[in-house]
């Protein structure tokens, strides 16, 4: 059986625990309190597991370290200190405290690091370089027709005319150019609401879900306002998932049509995401 370094060091840690008793007490029996090692990861991926194998490792190898240097400590003090200290020092009682002192430090620690949050090393989940990448996708949004993509939820509380409290669902398909036709790339899903009274801003969040290629199944997470009169409206991009995961950046939305009469509108998004 191959031993990992965790259980390494736990073996010379009870080794030497072993010593000192011998050493020192002869038969008699020092308890001491020893760091637990985990015996399974059960509901760990791969990369927590061995960030837990590896912080218990420094953890036994500290503890060796100390009880190498308690060792260290007696047997000069056996050779060069007086009848008083050499008593005091052969003491199981003195050690005793020692150990428990020095392990109770490690246990500290250790639960400082490891109650409901610890700080983890990037490269554990492969996150080595961040990369800019541009898509420029087509946002297919229709209120008309027997399938309708997007519909109120929420009516407006007044009459104002900028329709101030007005919430929208959407669907909309995502495409590779402006014709509503053209080769599906992923959906945006969320909502808009109203939430100027005095013009056209709207408060958007969504999803855009991509649904071909290696970026199948990733999502870029979208909120911002969008002030529909501007030429060009920018939002944030706040996170992602799959290939987006840690995602940061921007999207711009320019109009690329929209039908007065229907109230169907194609928009253009450049989206410029940072991601790994």
């Amino acid at each position: 059986m191959v031993m990992t370094r965790c259980q390494v060091y736990e073996v010379r840690v009870i080794v030497e625990v072993q010593k000192l008793q011998l050493c020192y007490f002869g038969n008699q029996s020092l308890k001491m309190p020893l760091m637990p090692v985990p015996q399974t990861y059960y509901g760990m991926t791969e990369e927590e597991a061995a960030e837990v194998e590896d912080d218990y490792y420094h953890m036994w190898r500290f503890h060796y370290l100390i009880l190498l240097g308690t060792m260290a400590h007696y047997h000069y003090n056996l050779h060069h200190c007086d009848t008083m200290a050499l008593i005091l020092l052969k003491s199981p009682l003195t050690l005793a405290i020692f150990a428990i002192v020095a392990v109770n430090f490690i246990v500290t620690i250790s639960a400082k690091q490891h109650s409901f949050a610890r700080t983890l090393s990037p490269t554990t989940f492969g996150l080595e370089k961040e990369k800019l990448t541009h898509f420029r996708v087509y946002w297919q949004d229709i209120l008309s027709g027997k399938s309708p993509t997007s519909m109120q939820i929420v009516a407006p509380l007044n009459k104002k005319p900028a329709g101030f409290g007005t919430v929208v669902m959407f669907d909309d398909a995502l495409t590779e150019g402006p014709e509503l036709n053209s080769k599906l790339i992923g959906r945006g899903q969320g909502l808009l609401a109203s939430a100027a009274q005095n013009e056209i801003g709207l408060l958007m969040v969504m999803n855009f879900v991509f649904v071909t290629g290696k970026y199948n199944g990733s999502t870029i997470s979208i909120t911002g306002r969008n002030h529909v009169f501007s030429k060009v409206r920018e939002m944030s991009i706040i996170g992602g998932s799959g290939l987006f995961r840690f995602a940061r950046g921007y999207v711009q939305a320019q109009t690329h049509k929209f039908d007065l009469k229907t109230g169907d509108a194609t928009v253009a998004y450049d989206i410029f995401v940072l991601h790994y």
